[in-house]
């Protein structure tokens, strides 16, 4: 049984949501760093690591733990679905609008909710709806949000600032939710079915490329025109006749993505080839590969015309799908001796460490540590300094924008204190294929660096 989940908040208006921007998965996309403070290291227009959507990163946890249950496996020290309790806590407990308007506020908690439940299945979320209700899980929701005219006004209050709470869920709204999640579920695979969809021997086609495409790239790097090549290899792995003729490197593209298809020009951003033409990174070229899957994925779906950027939510889902199902296929071309290694590493499976995860479940970013040397928060003691914007879907979003990035010192946790503010008993421990005293030398080495180098604790998932 979970108590009830309160938030204190001041009343605030939400920015801007446009209808026209969609939310899309770890991509690589711009982070625009402001000019008054430019870090060692940093350009003017640099790509990250990924994309951030927080509302695929909901549906990953949620997916990730209804699959374990299915299959009986053990992610942690409790129960798996009390760790899907948890995680639907967290969830709710995350989304606070603080909006002056009690309706106003409901109605903006139901919709991001719908938000951070659209990735999932019809079949999904049946489990998820039968888990929750064996569990008697309680999912109420209570907002307290200052509602102080005085400081409305006048930026002060003669004491306390004047509190009132309001609710913004019932338990059966909760299922009610799901349900609407549901039916919408429904809707999209009545809509589109199989016919748009690409077959599993295509999938498994597309994998095979990329598994290759990046091997070879590793080895002799890549240039436009071979890129241009792998490109028309891809459209007709998954059935599309028309291919892009030739490819450039162009400025700007949509923040979206690294790369887009204009007529028969394939368009590569200019700022990202660079530094793979200087470094060769396999991690940027397969920053590079993974948009390109999802720009032919796109045109698959969608029509010769299809923007990724410019899709309807319906569409925007089964991409995310369809992009699942292609990158989760183990590639065969991985060599004879690939199956024998890793079942003499999986031998040695008693020996592995593990690492402690808080995953990321609706405006919550999650937590992840290897205890008890390595685990690190920001040191909100002092002021955070804003470093850029970047192009991404925070939870408190319903469409992605250009949002702050802010960055603090770190603040390292000691085991004590570490495990006061994320107990062990309610993370998940994952075990990684390295020998347990290997892998905390492993993270003494690695804490060492970073206080080393005085890095800082960057939030690129949130809008803090």
């Amino acid at each position: 049984m979970f108590g009830l989940m309160n938030t204190v908040t001041r009343p605030r208006r939400l920015p801007t949501m446009a209808a026209d921007v969609p939310a899309l998965p770890f991509r690589s996309p711009h982070l625009s760093v402001s000019p008054r403070r430019v870090l060692p290291g940093w350009t003017v227009q640099q790509r990250a690591a990924y994309y951030f959507d927080a509302a695929w990163q909901t549906t990953q946890t949620l997916r990730r733990l209804l699959r374990a249950n299915l299959a009986a496996e053990d992610l942690g020290l409790r129960p798996l679905p009390e760790l899907l309790g948890q995680a639907v806590e967290s969830l709710l407990q995350s989304i606070s609008p603080g909006l002056h308007d009690d309706s106003e506020s409901r109605a903006c908690f139901d919709r991001l909710l719908q938000s951070h439940l659209s990735g999932l299945s019809a079949d999904e979320l049946d489990r998820l709806a039968s888990l929750l209700r064996a569990q008697h899980f309680d999912g109420t929701v209570m907002e307290s949000i200052v509602d102080d005219p005085m400081l409305e006004e006048f930026g002060f209050a003669n004491g306390p600032p004047r509190q009132r709470q309001r609710t913004l869920m019932f338990t059966p709204d909760l299922y009610l939710a799901i349900d609407d999640a549901r039916d919408a579920a429904c809707a999209r695979a009545t809509r589109f079915g199989m016919t748009r969809r690409i077959t599993r021997g295509q999938a498994q086609h597309a994998r095979e490329l990329l598994a290759t495409c990046a091997a070879s790239q590793s080895q002799a790097g890549v240039t436009l025109p071979q890129f241009c090549t792998v490109a028309a290899q891809l459209v007709r792995a998954v059935g599309l006749d028309a291919a892009p003729a030739t490819a450039i490197a162009s400025a700007p593209l949509h923040p979206a993505s690294t790369v887009a298809w204009q007529r028969d020009t394939l368009l590569v951003d200019r700022s990202a080839w660079s530094v793979l033409s200087v470094r060769n990174d396999p991690a940027l070229y397969a920053v590079l590969l993974r948009d390109l899957l999802e720009l032919v994925l796109a045109r698959a779906l969608a029509g010769p015309e299809a923007m990724v950027q410019a899709l309807d939510d319906s569409r925007r889902s089964l991409l995310f799908a369809e992009l699942e199902r292609v990158l989760s296929l183990p590639p065969a071309s991985t060599g004879p001796g690939m199956a024998a290694q890793a079942a003499a590493v999986l031998a040695r499976g008693k020996a592995f460490g593990t690492i402690q995860v808080c995953p990321t479940s609706g405006v919550a970013l999650g937590h992840a540590w290897i205890a008890p040397t390595l685990s690190a928060v920001p040191d909100r003691s002092q002021r955070g300094r804003e470093v850029g914007t970047r192009f991404m879907r925070s939870g408190f979003r319903l469409e992605p924008e250009a949002c702050r990035i802010s960055e603090w010192e770190i603040r390292w946790l000691g085991a004590q204190e570490s495990e006061q503010l994320y107990p062990a008993a309610r993370a998940w421990h994952l075990r990684v294929p390295a020998d347990r005293q290997k892998l905390q030398q492993a993270a003494c080495d690695l804490m060492q660096e970073w206080q080393r180098l005085a890095l800082p604790y960057r939030f690129i998932g949130t809008e803090p």
